[in-house]
């Protein structure tokens, strides 16, 4: 009969103190080594392992791993963790976790182990399994999902959000189902259960009969995301306010509605404290009203941080909107002007928002733009001082608008722009380009702006002198973007040598840009010997780039990529001509797409070996 552990661990115990005192320090460690090793293996192992099983057969299928993964933790030689973690990983539905699990088991035991071959089995079964495995749910198209659902009982829904994050994104995307959901009025415990472990929702209720937005929030109290549309009016009622308890947990909402007044929106919003994102998408011909005016949106939900109105260019989503230093106000705008949201209220509401807006979108369309109303301005200029990105676009040329009413817009641009110390980013597309805003621009190139995006084709300037005191006035600017602009001619594109800020240049389809206008700049870059221009993109631009412009365009020594996109003038010899010079120049990227003359049957493999020489990228497609 064996001795009992306890004693024999005393005797161990007696022998390293033995050991100590006579200096045999090696014993005394290789002693102690193996009895940790054998108390971890006879008590410890045994106490997890027995715990584990526990936490298995109750369904806490996590704790269960944990412990699994102390056994390996502490025992790594032994088969009894990996063999623990492996069952975990199968029973929680997760064979190819399982195969992992059992391969580094197999990895760490010697084969000599007695269930090292029983391990070597449970591997190549997990393996099996997950090659095998077809996930129904998270496969099955959507329309077939809602009629499966339709025959489900509401605790087997409820099961199959539980599953994992892939099923509950899937079921909660069954508009229908949750229409029934949430509209059924049995007031069990396990509806309500269904509609608390939701935290994901679209409902599209089309031109059919809705149900109260209000209730939804009320109905789906953990509810984080909702997406809500309907053809019809989303109103509100006392009634509905004192049936709803509200809902604290949103952060993100999307309305797309035929109407709603703005005194509605904001009882709602009174639901929503939390909120973070608020988009609005309405096909209403009716004003927002007249409260708008005079009523700020982060009076009801002072955490909002991105507002959209028809519009949601430049949105970040709910997870990068909580980025600000700022407690109150919102950070991210985006507006298409129309009839709802007309100008006079929507530039009410970006002035509410001066002192913390930061990135600032504006669409204009133009169709029946006389009745989008005007801006005021008598009312004195707000200062955008957090202000860095503001982009303008329209959807047509302006120069046919009568003379009155076309400069309203930059005249509210005229107020944002001069008084916006840190705006650095600008974009402006389709403008009338009035004398007064003209000034604003030459002024803020000059101090502030560092990225700017135009679109020239409607500045009404009768010369090129504007445009050559314009460009050669860059001080800043690092980022230029010129777009349908037919001035670059007669030297205006050369004045921007003149501006060693200037890194970044794109044009696009500017019919004036000729060989002679390119080659007279690139000459005058290269002059330069302190300019920074390094990246060049042409885009739908008439030029076959003739031998004198490749030539001037190589002799540009800081200039490193060169992109050229649908410009179908460009002809093989171009290309040919344009790769013999690249050795001996800067360029590190040549990329040629969409030019069709090039794109032909001809090979280009046998002129990029001499280009990989010298660390040049050759993309042609």
């Amino acid at each position: 009969m064996g001795s009992h552990p306890i004693c024999h661990h005393e005797e161990r115990m007696a022998a390293g103190h033995n050991a100590l005192t006579e200096r045999k320090y090696a014993e005394v460690i290789q002693l102690s080594t193996q009895s940790l090793d054998e108390l971890m293996r006879r008590h410890v192992l045994q106490f997890l392992d027995l715990r584990s099983v526990a936490y298995e057969k109750q369904g806490l299928l996590s704790r269960a791993l944990d412990d699994a993964m102390l056994m390996i933790q502490y025992v790594p030689t032994s088969t009894a963790g990996y063999l623990r973690a492996g069952s975990i990983h199968i029973s929680n539905g997760k064979p190819s976790l399982a195969a992992e699990n059992y391969r580094q088991g197999l990895q760490a035991v010697l084969e000599s182990h007695p269930k090292y071959r029983l391990m070597l089995v449970k591997k190549n079964a997990a393996q099996l399994a997950a090659q095998s495995r077809f996930d129904i749910v998270g496969n099955l198209p959507l329309e077939l999902l809602h009629k499966v659902l339709a025959y489900l009982h509401p605790e087997h829904v409820w099961m199959c959000l539980n599953v994992c994050l892939k099923w509950r994104n899937q079921v909660s995307r069954c508009d229908t189902w949750w229409h029934s959901a949430i509209v059924k009025q049995t007031g069990t415990e396990l509806d309500q259960a269904v509609r608390n472990t939701l935290d994901s929702l679209k409902l599209d209720f089309g031109s059919g009969k809705s149900f109260p937005l209000l209730m939804v929030l009320g109905s789906c109290p953990k509810i984080r995301q909702l997406s809500y549309t309907t053809d019809g009016t989303i109103s509100f009622s006392d009634q509905d306010a004192r049936s709803s308890p509200g809902c604290t947990k949103l952060i993100d909402l999307e309305l797309c509605y035929g109407s709603m007044s703005y005194n509605t929106l904001c009882s709602h919003l009174a639901a929503c404290p939390n909120l973070r994102r608020l988009v609005l998408l309405s096909s209403s011909t009716q004003p927002f009203g007249a409260p708008c005016l005079r009523k700020k949106i982060t009076k009801y939900c002072a955490k909002l941080k991105a507002l959209g109105l028809n519009c949601t260019e430049g949105l970040p989503e709910v997870a990068g909107c909580d980025n600000s230093p700022f407690e109150r106000g919102v950070v991210y705008m985006a507006i298409e002007f129309g009839r709802h949201f007309n100008i006079a209220q929507s530039t009410r509401q970006i002035e509410h928002q001066s002192h913390s807006l930061q990135r600032l979108t504006i669409f204009h369309p133009h169709r029946d733009a006389l009745n989008y109303g005007s801006y005021d301005t008598n009312r004195a200029p707000r200062t955008y001082r957090m202000l860095h990105t503001l982009k303008y676009a329209s959807d047509t040329n302006v120069s046919h608008f009568p003379e009155g009413y076309v400069p309203t817009i930059e005249r509210f641009l005229g107020t944002i722009i001069p008084n916006s110390p840190n705006l650095s980013d600008l974009t402006l597309v389709h403008l009338y380009g009035s004398i007064h805003l003209r000034s604003i621009l030459e002024r803020s190139v000059q101090s502030k702006i560092q990225s700017l995006a135009l679109n020239l084709v409607s500045f009404r300037a009768t010369s090129h002198v504007w445009y050559r005191s314009f460009f050669s006035s860059f001080h800043l600017v690092h980022t230029l973007i010129l777009g349908d602009c037919d001035v670059l001619s007669n030297g205006v594109l050369s004045s921007l040598s003149s501006s060693e800020s200037l890194q970044n240049l794109t044009i696009i389809n500017c019919v004036d840009v000729t060989n002679h206008v390119l080659t007279e700049f690139f000459t005058q870059v290269a002059r330069k010997s302190s300019h920074r221009l390094n990246t060049i993109n042409l885009n739908d631009i008439l030029v076959t780039l003739d031998t004198s412009t490749i030539r001037a365009l190589t002799k540009v020594k800081s200039l490193k990529t060169l992109r050229l996109t649908s410009c179908r003038a460009i002809n093989a010899g171009s290309v040919q001509s344009l790769i013999r010079e690249a050795p001996y120049s800067s360029l590190k990227t040549i990329e040629i797409r969409d030019c069709l003359p090039i794109n032909t049957t001809k090979s280009w493999e046998t002129y990029v070996d001499p280009l990989k020489q010298k660390d040049i990228t050759l993309l042609i497609e």
